[in-house]
C-alpha cells in the first residue's frame, strides 16, 4: 500500500462517522467532481439565512447563560439548560468543521490542482 493509499483509507474511515453514504461511494475511488459538490454543499450554512440562524442561536445561548446573573428569579436549572444548549451548538459547529476539512483533503487528493476557497468560501 502506498502512502497516498494509506492516507486515503484513513480519511475515508474518518468520513464514515460523518457521512457514511459519501464514504461508501468514495471507497471505490476518489471522484473529484463529487467531492467538489459535497464541499460546496457543506459551505451552505455560512450564506444567507442559515448564517443568521447560527448567529441568533449563538446569541440566545449566551443570553441564557447570562440571564441568571441579571435576574435572581431564574434558577440554576436555566443556567444548566443554557450551557447544554450552547455546548450543543458548539458541537454541531465542530462536527461541520471536521467534515469540511475531510472533504477538502480528499478533494485535493483526487485533484491536486484543485484549490479550495477556504472554510468560509
Amino acid at each position: 500500500m502506498t502512502p497516498e493509499d494509506a492516507v486515503r483509507e484513513h480519511l475515508l474511515r474518518k468520513l464514515q462517522r460523518y457521512d457514511p453514504e459519501a464514504a461508501d461511494r468514495l471507497s471505490e475511488g476518489l471522484d473529484a467532481e463529487y467531492l467538489k459538490r459535497r464541499l460546496q454543499a457543506t459551505g451552505g450554512w455560512t450564506t444567507g439565512w442559515r448564517k443568521w440562524i447560527w448567529i441568533v442561536a449563538f446569541a440566545v445561548g449566551l443570553f441564557l447563560m447570562a440571564a441568571p446573573v441579571v435576574s435572581e428569579e431564574i434558577g440554576a436549572g436555566a443556567t444548566l439548560g443554557a450551557m447544554a444548549y450552547f455546548t450543543g451548538i458548539m458541537g454541531m459547529a465542530n462536527r461541520w468543521h471536521r467534515k469540511r476539512a475531510l472533504y477538502e483533503t480528499l478533494a485535493i487528493l483526487a485533484d491536486p490542482a484543485y484549490e479550495p476557497d477556504g472554510v468560509f468560501g
